[in-house]
């Protein structure tokens, strides 16, 4: 996957070359950082923390579409002891559906949000000014110590949002939800 940045979707990026130095007492050598020439956003790992699935307690996504094809989805998944629950909802298809899914799946979807996705350089809003009518989306990402990563858009997505419908496919899937018809 080429990498593009997560803020102005620019293929001009470079990646930085710690040289094997330390941050915060840990080896970032090895390190996915880049640094985009457009916007001059700096984005990807660099302290070193691989274990996204421990600080990350949810992730939420609404999905709002005014078009007879697009319908509401809502999709909770929440994190607990040992447990990864996850609800999706849509009123519009009549559909109410929990479940669970494996830690091995909740710890690949944490790594991948900040590791592939780079979910802390996406800007929080999203806005296409150019058209009236279309999907607007919600994003709130809940960490550890009541802290919180939250996105918007409307017919305005970030330049990883089809790797984002991807990563969630199992649950789509599952729910019976064909998450291509959210794709740009």
């Amino acid at each position: 996957m080429d990498v593009v940045c997560p803020k102005c979707g620019s293929t001009k990026v470079m990646q930085i070359d710690y040289g094997g130095k330390l941050e915060m007492g840990v080896d970032i050598s090895q390190n996915s950082a880049f640094k985009c020439k457009a916007c001059k956003q700096k984005f990807g790992t660099v302290c070193g923390k691989s274990e996204y699935s421990s600080i990350v307690k949810s992730f939420y996504l609404s999905i709002n579409g005014v078009y007879a094809n697009k319908d509401v989805i809502a999709l909770k998944i929440t994190a607990g002891d040992n447990v990864i629950k996850y609800k999706i909802s849509s009123e519009k298809l009549g559909l109410d559906k929990k479940g669970a899914v494996s830690a091995d799946y909740w710890k690949s979807f944490c790594f991948s949000l900040f590791n592939e996705l780079y979910l802390t350089g996406w800007k929080s809003n999203f806005y296409n000014p150019e058209l009236l009518d279309g999907t607007t989306w919600t994003l709130d990402v809940t960490l550890e110590k009541k802290h919180a990563l939250s996105y918007r858009g409307c017919n305005g997505y970030p330049p990883y949002w089809n790797r984002l419908l991807s990563l969630l496919s199992p649950i789509f899937d599952e729910t019976g939800i064909n998450s291509t018809i959210f794709t740009v």
